[in-house]
């Protein structure tokens, strides 16, 4: 099933899962944000719904099916365009977003006449705004659709005022997820097979289509009453196309138990196989025949093989830009290796001269204190001869006192 057919087909079964008042609710709230955007195709005001807004979020943001709705418009969570804050943004076609900055800008800027002789004959140049809004033709194709699934689920008729649907089924699906829908009472078994298979292919981003224009986007509808007398069928995309084949799957429901997959289940309505109001259903897939499962291992082992030779391609590439850079830098890695080294030689020359100087200067130190101290040395053994020879003068003489005074007549 294409991506957006499985988006319309989740969109068109959670809706029926608010209240008849809620749904109200969105439709007006819903009506007016895109009478503003059409309106005001290039302002970013209006192409703005910030989470944080109270009334968005209580009216629309936390209602069912409120994100899909959202998607089928166009709308994406990203940041507000003035603030910054998280929002739902309706992003601008890549054709039409120079026409939206300028007239950003021409809001926001000054107006200033410019002093220039403007020929009479020239046809003045279109507005910013009389651009196409492709976005914008896509908005109202999404919320045409849109409206046209809310008016049907006010016509349901619900056993309980909880919500609009008349047959609301709890899903299991094999991931161990449980995803919840609304069919009307007269559907057949084949409409929740068509929500099984939107569910499972449903993809994870938030947003639209990638075709922002509209052109891919198929919102072809089955009419209301089936083709077949079923009324009250709700209004969802075409069938899977015969080159896609749909799955079928095995539903069974646990109390009491009750196995549906007899092929002639899928064509007896919800009510007649007692799963109204509210039933809850276990979903799984028949076991792949044995030449399922060898296509299947085929598959896997050519995925592997397609994987393995990107991942090879890339290896290989990523080692030839490594080569050549390196060889691009051989040059200049060379040349600062012998920059380095000569650097590196010139400190070690001014080391060893540095250290050669400061061992002469230890050298003259150590010479001039030597001496210094034999000049010392000198001095003190001059000293003592000199006070050696000054005693023994000294005593020569008390020895010739002496002498004398024994000599000497009585």
């Amino acid at each position: 099933m294409d991506p957006f057919a499985a988006l319309l087909e989740r969109a068109a079964r959670t809706l029926p899962l608010n209240t008849p008042a809620e749904v109200v609710a969105i439709r007006e709230l819903l009506s007016k944000l895109v009478g503003n955007i059409v309106a005001n195709p290039f302002d970013v005001k209006y192409r703005t719904l910030k989470l944080s807004n109270k009334t968005l979020r209580t009216r629309l943001f936390d209602r069912h099916g409120a994100k899909e709705a959202m998607s089928v418009m166009g709308f994406k969570r990203a940041a507000a365009f003035d603030t910054g804050e998280d929002a739902m943004v309706l992003p601008f076609d890549p054709d039409e977003e120079p026409a939206a900055v300028a007239a950003a800008a021409a809001a926001a800027a000054p107006v200033v006449v410019p002093e220039v002789s403007v020929q009479p004959d020239a046809p003045p140049p279109p507005p910013a705004t009389q651009s196409p809004s492709l976005s914008v033709t896509a908005l109202e194709e999404a919320w045409a659709w849109l409206s046209q699934q809310l008016d049907s689920v006010l016509t349901m008729r619900p056993a309980t005022a909880s919500c609009c649907a008349e047959c609301v089924l709890q899903l299991r699906l094999p991931t161990g997820a449980t995803v919840k829908a609304g069919f009307f009472a007269s559907e057949p078994m084949r409409s929740v097979q068509a929500f099984l298979n939107a569910t499972s292919q449903l993809p994870t981003r938030t947003g639209g289509d990638e075709d922002s224009g509209g052109g891919g986007r198929d919102y072809s509808v089955h009419e209301k009453d089936g083709g077949d007398g079923d009324a009250g069928q709700l209004n969802r995309p075409a069938a899977v196309p015969a080159a896609v084949p749909a799955a079928v799957w095995v539903l069974q429901q646990a109390h009491p138990r009750v196995l549906f997959s007899e092929p002639g289940q899928l064509e007896e309505t919800l009510s007649a196989l007692g799963l109204v109001p509210r039933a809850t259903l276990i979903a799984s897939l028949p076991a792949p025949t044995p030449s399922a499962a060898a296509d299947e291992r085929s598959a896997r082992e050519k995925a592997a093989a397609r994987l393995a030779l990107a991942r090879d391609t890339d290896a290989a590439q990523r080692r030839a830009r490594e080569a050549a850079l390196k060889k691009r830098n051989a040059k200049p890695a060379l040349e600062l290796k012998r920059e380095r080294e000569r650097l590196l030689g010139d400190f070690s020359a001014d080391r060893a001269d540095a250290k050669d100087r400061k061992a002469a200067a230890n050298a003259a130190k150590a010479a001039q204190a030597k001496a210094d101290k034999d000049t010392a040395e000198g001095i003190a053994t001059e000293a003592v001869i000199e006070a050696a020879a000054a005693a023994a003068t000294a005593a020569a003489e008390v020895d010739d006192g002496g002498g004398n005074a024994k000599g000497a007549p009585k």
